[in-house]
């Protein structure tokens, strides 16, 4: 890898990229609430929003799914998941805490600094169990947080606070096999190299990659992953998941494990994120996320 003094100018120069030609809207002060959670560092705090059930009862604990977007470790997503807590809240009884955790190069790249941001919303998820329902807590990610944060955090039970476990783990096309030269991973079908909607470039796959799943899924009892066809990480998930069922094909799993898959076709990376109402890909993106909340709510 680079030197700081090289990755520094070019991550600048990505964020910046980024904020132009997909900017994040910032979150409605109406439906979601922006908290301070303590971190391990007295001196900072860490950002996240929580978004409650429409029909929430304050006086009942609500299931908690902690969300860590998708950011190739480096570039601020915070808020891009907001469609998707927006639907997960209305159609299940979980609340959702959407984390912005610290990212690369400013920060040990990637660990331990987003792990233990994770490890800390835990700590604080399992410190509040008159509003949140401890015994049902499930992580979700996308991209980098969904394999290279979520998926490792529910495969390594001592990454989680003590006494912990985790209920459901959901991964949208996550990183999941860095063992992989990027220039080897090649997509189903060739959508183009980019970061929205095709697959990753390999040069920026390899400036980003750092970490990968460890482990055979821990105690995680229900896990549901989310690849597409134009998308050059989807065949790693697929074999993952193939060694999470035990070779049992499109099975469940092997009776005490649910794993499932959704494929979804003739789309790229992170295709939800720039999918335009009404269109074909939208209905793709609604038919991902209705199998999260049936996951959920089963």
């Amino acid at each position: 890898m680079p030197p700081y003094i090289i990755q520094k100018p070019l991550i600048t120069t990505l964020r910046l990229l980024a904020r132009l030609t997909h900017p994040i809207p910032p979150p409605d002060p109406t439906t979601t609430e922006t908290i301070s959670i303590p971190s391990r560092d007295p001196s900072r705090t860490i950002k996240a929003h929580l978004y409650n059930p429409p029909t929430t009862n304050p006086r009942t604990p609500t299931p908690i799914l902690l969300n860590l977007s998708g950011t190739g470790f480096t570039i601020p997503s915070h808020g891009i998941d907001a469609p998707f807590a927006t639907y997960l809240t209305t159609h299940t009884p979980y609340s959702l805490l959407d984390l912005s955790y610290r990212l690369a190069p400013e920060h040990p790249f990637p660990f331990p600094a987003a792990l233990q941001d994770a490890h800390d919303a835990l700590a604080y998820i399992l410190s509040q169990p008159n509003r949140f329902d401890t015994s049902r807590i499930a992580l979700c990610g996308f991209s980098a947080g969904g394999g290279g944060l979520a998926a490792s955090l529910a495969a390594n039970p001592d990454l989680l606070p003590q006494g912990m476990k985790v209920h459901a783990l959901v991964a949208f096309y996550p990183v999941v096999d860095a063992t992989v030269p990027a220039g080897e991973k090649m997509p189903e079908v060739d959508l183009g190299r980019r970061m929205l909607g095709g697959s990753i470039p390999a040069g920026v796959m390899r400036f980003s990659q750092g970490c990968y799943l460890r482990g055979d899924g821990g105690g995680v009892g229900r896990c549901l992953f989310v690849v597409c066809q134009g998308d050059s990480l989807a065949g790693e998930t697929e074999r993952l998941v193939g060694r999470l069922r035990g070779g049992d094909g499109d099975g469940d799993g092997d009776g005490e494990r649910v794993v499932r898959a959704v494929k979804v076709m003739g789309v790229g990376h992170a295709w939800d994120k720039i999918a335009r109402a009404g269109s074909w890909e939208a209905q793709e993106r609604d038919r991902a996320y209705a199998a999260v909340v049936e996951l959920l709510n089963e």
